[in-house]
């Protein structure tokens, strides 16, 4: 015979009322996904692909109430045809299949009109998008918590929708534009901010990135929370409730040493907030390797040789062909770095294609010969250099 459960019991051994039990809110945050990212020469939609389902997974697994999003979906203001239909396949998974209430703003690496086509119409999905600035900060509310949606904002951007204002920095501009939601701030429910820019304070106020862009966060002080986005890495901004989530996936060399993560807020019908992360081992991981060639080129040293991968050489002469060389064993090489030469010489694949596209043929030329020989060419060089071009042009076109 089966014994009759005693469901009053098994809430006191959680400590938890029936109540509270049921009212329970699960939320997760995240942003930068940067949709379509090149690093360096290298697309990563694979790795963007393979990341976001492991993500569904964990979505499968953690059951969230609702998912926070903020800023930068995309890696560009016109993404790609694969961008567009990978972020497409992300979301009908989450708001149609799953039915999770999404959040998100455009950050400063989307176009806010194309973020926000058709939002109206999503919003019935459960799908809300705060892109485009507009004078009423948007406010989704689920269950009893405030959502307040502030995408990523100029000076100008405020400037406009207060003309008699002086506005001429992003803490200004934030001040101005926050100013009425906070005075009208209903402070019995939860409220959570939802906002893309470089936000600082307290013992975080060292973060700088260009001092006028900086935002003190205690603007927000009179929130529960604070979702953020624009710092690649999990952080804080002034206050244990004022969060970066950071970003998936690593995009840069300098970020081949941070852990990345997801946040996730439970909330009780208490408002307390309990605070943690999830982290996801990514299809490729970026690293920096450093030692002699002889020991970087000997493939038994390493495991995982499809990373991203960028070389500290500590030989003090530079070795020939190390790129071509080293490729053979880490296929995705970025560069490398002769750290023991009297000067540092960097070689390889270090600058964006947009970067290299902007460059005439003599800059190049100029570029590749610092980088083999450490040295740049005098204005005697150069000019030969020129004239050789300009006559090996002649030349083809003669033929032509």
């Amino acid at each position: 015979m089966y014994k009759r459960i005693n469901y009053d019991k098994l809430y006191h051994i959680f400590d938890k009322s029936v109540e509270e039990f049921f009212n329970n809110m699960r939320i997760i945050h995240t942003s930068d996904w940067h949709i379509g990212k090149n690093l360096y020469d290298y697309s990563l939609i694979e790795d963007q692909t393979f990341y976001f389902e492991k993500f569904l997974e964990q979505l499968d697994e953690l059951k969230p109430d609702a998912l926070i999003i903020a800023g930068d979906i995309y890696d560009r203001s016109i993404p790609s045809a694969e961008a567009i239909n990978l972020l497409g396949d992300i979301l009908c998974e989450i708001v149609l299949k799953k039915k999770i209430q999404t959040v998100l703003i455009a950050g400063n690496h989307d176009s806010k009109d194309r973020l926000s086509f058709g939002s109206p119409l999503l919003k019935q999905s459960g799908l809300h998008i705060a892109g485009t600035i507009e004078k009423a900060i948007k406010k989704v509310t689920l269950q009893d918590i405030n959502f307040y949606l502030i995408p990523y904002i100029e000076p100008h951007n405020i400037k406009q929708l207060y003309p008699d204002q002086t506005i001429k920095t992003h803490d200004c501009a934030m001040r101005q534009y926050t100013k009425e939601m906070c005075e009208q701030l209903d402070k019995t429910q939860i409220n959570i901010a939802v906002c893309h820019g470089l936000f600082g304070g307290g013992a975080d106020a060292e973060i700088t990135v260009g001092g006028s862009e900086m935002i003190d966060s205690s603007i927000f002080e009179e929130f529960d929370y604070v979702a953020l986005g624009h710092i690649h890495t999990h952080r804080t901004a002034g206050n244990k409730n004022i969060i970066y989530s950071g970003s998936p996936l690593k995009y840069s060399i300098d970020e081949a040493t941070q852990p990345k993560s997801f946040a996730i807020l439970d909330i009780t019908a208490k408002h307390e907030i309990a605070l943690s992360k999830v982290s996801i081992t990514p299809l490729r991981d970026v690293r920096i390797l450093e030692g002699s060639f002889e020991y970087l080129s000997n493939r038994e040293n390493f495991d995982q040789h499809h990373d991203y991968v960028f070389m500290n050489i500590t030989d003090d002469t530079i070795v020939l062909n190390a790129i071509s060389r080293l490729k053979a064993i880490f296929p995705n090489v970025i560069g490398l770095k002769y750290i023991n030469l009297n000067t540092s010489v960097e070689v390889g694949f270090i600058k964006e294609k947009s970067e290299v596209s902007k460059l005439s043929e003599l800059d190049l030329f100029e570029n590749f010969y610092y980088d083999v020989t450490n040295q740049r060419l005098d204005e005697l060089e150069k000019s030969y250099v020129e004239t050789t071009m300009n006559t090996v042009k002649g030349a083809h076109h003669d033929t032509n």
